[in-house]
C-alpha cells in the first residue's frame, strides 16, 4: 500500500496465505491505515484498488479525459434517485466481542481504529443482536425463566455488559456518526408454539404479539440507560430460518403472518 504524504498513512505488511489470500497484518507494532477520503478537483477522480496481486486499498488520483472515439454501446444514467445507501458496517455479536477482547489492548485499539476511524474504513451503521444468536456460546434471551407477558424479570445479560455495550462505546469514540439498529434472533422460548429457542415452525404464539413488541421496547430502554441509542430496528433476523429444521435461534414468520 502506498504511503500517503498528507496524513502519513501506514502501509500494508502483507502476508500470503496462498490462492490469492493476501492479508494485511495488524499487530501491536503496526497496523495499516487509509488516508481519509477528501474532495477532489471537479475534473479528477480517486480509485482505491485491492487485488490478488497484493494491493490493499491502494490509492490513485487521476483526471478524466475526453474520449476521442465514439462507441456503439453507451450508458445513460437517469436523474431519478432510488434507494439511498445510508452506511456500511458489521454487527456487535457475542463472538465479535469474544474475539476482539482476546487480543491485547494495543491490538484491540488498532483493530477498532481500522474499522471505525477516518484512518480506517469508517464503519458507521452496525447491527446489535437483541439477545443471543447462533454466534453465541449459549442460548439465551432477556426473559428466559417464567411465562410472564408483563416481562417483569426482563434484564440484559452478561454478554451485553461484557461484549456488546463496551465495544459499542469504544467504537463510537472513533466514529461520531455511528448508527445502530437492533435485530432479534429468537423470542423467549415460552412465547413460541414449540417452546424451543430453535427448530422448525417456531412461530410466535399470537397471544404474545404485544409482549414481543414490549420486549423490543424494554431492550431499547435498557440500552438507553447505558447511554446507547438506536437509529432503527428490524422485525427480526432471517424470519424464514424459524421455519426450518436447523439449530439456529429464530422466530418463524411467513409473509402472511408478518
Amino acid at each position: 500500500l502506498t504511503v500517503f504524504s498528507k496524513t502519513l498513512a501506514e502501509g500494508c505488511l502483507s502476508r500470503d496465505y496462498g490462492n490469492g489470500g493476501t492479508v494485511c497484518v495488524c499487530n501491536a507494532d503496526h497496523c495499516d491505515t487509509i488516508e481519509p477520503v477528501t474532495p477532489v478537483e471537479k475534473s479528477s477522480y480517486v480509485i482505491y484498488t485491492t487485488n490478488k496481486a497484493g494491493l490493499r486499498l491502494n490509492k490513485k488520483t487521476d483526471k478524466f479525459a475526453t474520449a476521442e472515439d465514439e462507441y456503439e454501446n453507451q450508458i445513460t444514467v437517469g436523474e431519478k434517485m432510488y434507494q439511498e445507501i445510508l452506511g456500511f458496517g458489521g454487527a456487535f455479536t457475542d463472538s465479535t466481542g469474544i474475539n476482539i477482547l482476546s487480543l491485547n489492548e494495543s491490538v484491540q485499539e488498532k483493530l477498532l481504529r481500522s474499522y471505525f476511524s477516518d484512518n480506517g474504513i469508517e464503519y458507521n451503521l452496525c447491527r446489535v443482536p437483541i439477545g443471543g444468536t447462533d454466534f453465541s456460546t449459549r442460548r439465551y434471551s432477556y426473559h428466559d425463566d417464567v411465562e410472564d407477558a408483563s416481562l417483569s424479570n426482563f434484564k440484559l445479560q452478561d454478554e451485553d455488559h461484557k461484549y456488546k455495550i463496551p465495544l459499542i462505546k469504544r467504537a463510537a469514540a472513533y466514529q461520531n456518526d455511528l448508527q445502530l439498529f437492533g435485530s432479534a434472533w429468537s423470542a423467549p422460548k415460552w412465547m413460541k408454539v414449540h417452546d424451543l429457542p430453535a427448530g422448525p415452525f417456531g412461530y410466535l404464539k399470537k397471544k404474545y404479539y404485544q409482549a414481543w413488541a414490549d420486549y423490543h421496547v424494554k431492550f431499547l430502554d435498557a440500552y438507553a440507560k447505558e447511554n446507547i441509542t438506536f437509529w432503527g430496528m428490524t422485525t427480526g433476523n432471517e424470519p424464514f430460518t424459524g421455519l426450518l429444521p436447523v439449530p439456529v435461534p429464530a422466530v418463524g414468520w411467513t409473509a402472511q403472518r408478518q
